[in-house]
């Protein structure tokens, strides 16, 4: 099949694809390039740094965090916490144990009410004809 307006317009589509993909990876590549470039310049300025002299405060009137307090006041909330998560737990289930106390009654009841010569067998009782 020989190649007709629209093979031709394709093809020139996907050249105008490749060249702008390249173009992206050209560019990509020349800002790397830039940045080691300024990265190994920078390294050379500060080759060797100054020493430091450690000067501390020592004046008093420094504010403290009190971590012990703190932590009491983690275990409060997290005793809270964990009695809020119980009290749920608890409220979500009551529904359930109400459902399942009714269905234990109705079932008792079924069992109750069913009587032996209604029950229906498989197996025949041997002896009995």
């Amino acid at each position: 099949m020989p190649p007709s307006k629209i093979h031709k317009k394709k093809r020139s589509k996907n050249w105008a694809v490749l060249a702008i993909i390249l173009g992206i990876c050209a560019l990509i590549w020349a800002v790397t390039m830039v940045k080691i470039d300024r990265a190994n310049a920078s390294s050379d300025l500060e080759s060797c740094p100054a020493a430091s002299n450690y000067d501390l405060s020592t004046d008093p009137e420094t504010k403290l965090c009190d971590i012990y307090s703190r932590q009491l006041q983690y275990r409060e909330n997290a005793v809270g916490f964990r009695d809020q998560l119980h009290e749920r737990a608890q409220k979500f289930a009551a529904p359930r144990q109400a459902a399942y106390q009714a269905y234990r009654q109705e079932l008792e009841a079924m069992h109750e009410s069913i009587d032996n010569d209604t029950t229906p067998s498989l197996m025949p009782v041997f002896g009995e004809e």
